[in-house]
């Protein structure tokens, strides 16, 4: 009986990603108003991407794909939305692939060098707990990269990421829409 609550929870909210992507309500992302937030991603995961295995944990439609250089070895981009991973298959290729997948219930079976968490860990109920259990899936020497809109409930977050992880960089970006965090955790 829980199983299947459980399994009517992960439909509903996979339902509203599906709704909100069709919609258009995450085309804003596209947008040059966001580069400098993705290129603060960017430049501050590029040192770690050559020959990387990536995992890039709520990827979308896969908005990071054009912005990375493509030095790193292979790209596994996960989102729940069907249709965002529906979009992102046009990069799909012997490098990039993609799988709809729930995050808080997602265990990765190989190992990477860089994660990368663009925006969903304040959709996680205990964002600290998944990035801990994605930790166990680093290759030596890997990094965990986290990028979050700034708000009350992301300010504890960021505060506790920090506090229980060991941060070797840090950006703050802004625009006219508000502030994100950019963290490299090791």
């Amino acid at each position: 009986m829980l199983l299947k609550l459980l399994q009517i929870f992960q439909n509903k909210k996979r339902l509203l990603w599906d709704r909100q992507y069709r919609l258009g309500q995450w085309d804003v992302l596209w947008s040059s108003i966001e580069e400098q937030r993705f290129q603060a991603l960017v430049d501050t995961t590029r040192p770690y991407m050559d020959g990387a295995a990536i995992l890039d944990i709520g990827c979308g439609e896969g908005i990071l794909i054009p912005k990375l250089d493509k030095i790193y070895k292979s790209y596994l981009g996960i989102d729940i939305s069907k249709v965002a991973v529906r979009r992102a298959g046009k990069y799909k290729d012997e490098i990039h692939r993609f799988l709809c997948r729930d995050m808080e219930r997602y265990m990765p079976k190989g190992r990477y060098d860089v994660v990368i968490f663009n925006e969903c860990l304040n959709y996680s109920k205990d964002p600290i707990g998944l990035m801990n259990r994605i930790r166990n899936k680093l290759n030596l020497g890997g990094i965990i990269a986290v990028s979050l809109f700034e708000n009350s409930a992301t300010i504890r977050t960021v505060e506790e990421i920090e506090a229980k992880f060991n941060c070797i960089d840090k950006r703050v970006t802004s625009n006219n829409r508000g502030t994100w965090h950019c963290l490299i955790l090791q």
